[in-house]
C-alpha cells in the first residue's frame, strides 16, 4: 500500500499523500505500538467505531477496522 499510495507514484493527488500517510501510521503503530496524530485524529472522528464490529481494544482489531473503512479490505 505504500508504493501504491506514494506520493512519487501520485504527484498531485492530496487523497493519495493522505493514505500514504495513514499506511504509514499504521505501520508505525502495528510494529512499535506508536500513534501518531493523523491516525488517532481518523479514529476519534469516526463515529462507526461504536458499531461493536471490531474489537477495538487490542492493535489487530483496529487495523481490521481501518483497512476496511479506508481501503476496502
Amino acid at each position: 500500500m505504500s508504493l501504491k499510495y506514494h506520493p512519487d507514484n501520485n504527484a498531485g493527488s492530496l487523497e493519495s499523500y493522505r493514505r500514504f500517510i495513514l499506511v504509514n501510521c499504521a505501520y508505525m503503530f502495528l510494529t512499535e505500538g506508536k500513534g501518531c496524530e493523523e491516525l488517532d485524529a481518523e479514529h476519534l472522528a469516526d463515529k462507526e467505531l461504536t458499531d461493536g464490529k471490531y474489537k477495538l481494544d487490542n492493535p489487530w482489531g483496529y487495523f481490521a477496522w481501518w483497512t476496511e473503512k479506508y481501503f476496502d479490505r
